[in-house]
């Protein structure tokens, strides 16, 4: 008597189930048993089984064990003790590559595993709903590969801007692993963002439409961290970044985005605890970022960490658009991937133990002006990405030689603009460029001026200094920030820096502190500084 009432049906194991996620290993038993009409399989952890609170939840009211002291025990230990040893499972909760048995690299999807040989027999994959659309189809070969692949290249001729080449090999620069980017898609509502952002997402699955796609800015925050840890080597694509809202609302978007971007760009995570006290393994961002939105996330640094498509109406061709479509979900991109994959497996020990140095080695040749020093990092790894699926296709019969030299002339020079187009965005978020631009803005709305070295008129164009016409005759406007003197322009510390901050609004505003302002504004080689004083600040007598 094992005092369950479960007659001659008491549940065994069927298998041990061992949860491998890439940070941590956890054990589930999957147990099989029937009552009445209730019978079936179902999985409990570890903690579950042993409390014993399971009978009822699974095989209904009449799953009974009986009350005394220590019975439940007895009823888990009888089960244990009736079901034979049970044969241990491997399951991965991640995808993108990882070394199995003998030093085999095997990339995995929500179908199961490619590797040097193909798809991979006996290797199990489960990932949350949110993911399960991540399903590479059987590699391809011969013929049906290069007819896969050349579908794929038909990307770059999407729209007439150099960022069709962002995001064709963007999928391909994934998969290589140790990403340290966001690619954002910005524009304004009906450019199909949303729709370019699923053309890349499709090469890891047909079903990933722009009605699919795996997550959204709406996220909760710890729901996207956990989705950019089990997205490896692959494309997340989180959607629709649109702050809008009270200022609240705007700035908790904005804080979103900063931490989950500026975690894929240090490869770190915030700091997790389990129950008992102790650290819980790091899950960082391990993929490859997609954001679209009709706005940029603000912050330099956070800009600095992203490679930014601006596209406006007409960029996007309606009509290639829908053919990229109809390949996508024809499996066309996701059999390109496959293909790919497989061709990567036998050689990713090498690639990854040299991909930094192909990516330092195309740093090198990359010039470009007033943008932040991660860009040309960001675009080498983008070339890096370009030429490894260049001699993919080369093997697989697509390029021949001059073919290879020519989308490879192509793809770099567009990678090259793209790379330019990037100092705009960095320069809007700097924040010494920002407050030079709110001092502007100030004197010429009217709300700040400079003054002479008496407080008169400043010589040159008193206009631009804050000085308006009233009363037949120009009256300055505003609270007064400093001096012209000559050549000159002393600006009050305080002053100045009170009236940036009252022009700065919404989730864009100055929230630097002022020392760490005059700094980067120095750091510019803006401020002129004197040999004899060590400060920032001159000593000058104006206006008494």
């Amino acid at each position: 008597n094992y005092s369950l009432s479960l007659h001659d049906a008491l549940p065994i194991f069927v298998e041990q189930v061992i949860r491998d996620d890439g940070a941590e290993q956890q054990k589930f038993i999957r147990i099989e048993a029937a009552l009445g009409e209730a019978s079936g399989q179902f999985t409990l952890s570890i903690a579950e089984f042993v409390r014993m609170s399971w009978p009822m939840r699974y095989l209904g009211a009449t799953a009974i064990i009986y009350a005394g002291h220590g019975v439940s025990d007895h009823a888990r230990a009888a089960i244990q003790m009736l079901s034979d040893n049970p044969q241990s499972t491997m399951v991965y909760e991640h995808s993108g590559w990882r070394e199995i048995g003998d030093g085999r690299w095997v990339y995995l999807h929500a179908g199961g595993g490619i590797g040097p040989d193909g798809a991979q027999e006996g290797v199990g994959v489960e990932l949350p709903d949110h993911l399960s659309l991540y399903e590479l189809p059987t590699p391809p070969a011969g013929d049906e590969l290069k007819r896969a692949v050349t579908a794929t290249t038909r990307l770059v001729d999407l729209g007439k801007s150099p960022w069709s080449i962002a995001a064709f090999i963007a999928p391909f620069r994934a998969v290589l692993g140790q990403c340290d980017f966001t690619l954002h898609f910005a524009g304004p509502t009906g450019v199909f963002k949303s729709e370019l952002a699923a053309l890349v997402c499709q090469h890891f699955g047909p079903g990933l439409n722009s009605r699919n796609l795996p997550a959204s800015w709406l996220s909760t925050d710890n729901a996207l961290e956990d989705l950019a840890f089990i997205a490896q080597d692959t494309i997340l694509v989180v959607d629709d970044f649109a702050p809008s809202g009270p200022n609240q609302e705007v700035q908790r978007l904005n804080q979103k985005a900063d931490r989950i971007i500026r975690h894929l760009g240090n490869h770190n995570s915030r700091g997790r605890m389990r129950q008992d006290g102790s650290l819980r393994p790091p899950r960082p961002p391990r993929g490859l970022i997609v954001s679209t939105g009709e706005d940029l996330p603000v912050g330099h640094s956070l800009r600095a960490r992203m490679v930014i498509v601006e596209i406006g109406p007409g960029d996007i061709e309606a009509s290639k658009l829908t053919a990229c479509q109809d390949d996508a979900c024809a499996g066309l991109y996701a059999r390109a991937m496959a293909g790919f994959v497989r061709w990567l497996a036998p050689q990713y020990s090498e690639v990854r133990a040299h991909l930094r140095n192909k990516v330092n080695d195309l740093r090198s040749q990359v010039r470009l002006r007033r943008c932040h020093r991660r860009t040309p990092d960001m675009i080498a790894s983008l070339g890096a990405a370009l030429q490894m699926f260049i001699r993919f296709a080369e093997e697989a019969g697509v390029f021949d030689a001059d073919g290879a030299q020519a989308f490879w002339d192509r793809g770099w020079r567009d990678l090259l603009l793209l790379g330019e187009q990037q100092g705009q965005h960095h320069r809007s978020g700097d924040p010494a460029e920002r407050f030079i631009e709110l001092i502007n803005s100030a004197m010429v709305s009217g709300r700040a001026h400079l003054a002479g070295p008496e407080g008169e008129v400043p010589e040159g164009a008193p206009e631009a200094y804050g000085w308006h016409q009233a009363d037949g005759g120009l009256r300055p406007c505003g609270a007064q920030i400093g001096w012209v003197d000559g050549p000159d322009l002393y600006l009050d510390p305080d002053a100045s820096y009170a009236v940036a901050r009252a022009a700065a609004s919404g989730p864009d505003r100055l929230a630097m502190t002022p020392i760490t302002l005059w700094k980067r504004l120095d750091q510019k080689r803006w401020l002129v500084r004197e040999a004899s004083r060590e400060t920032l600040k001159v000593r000058r007598r104006l206006q008494g």
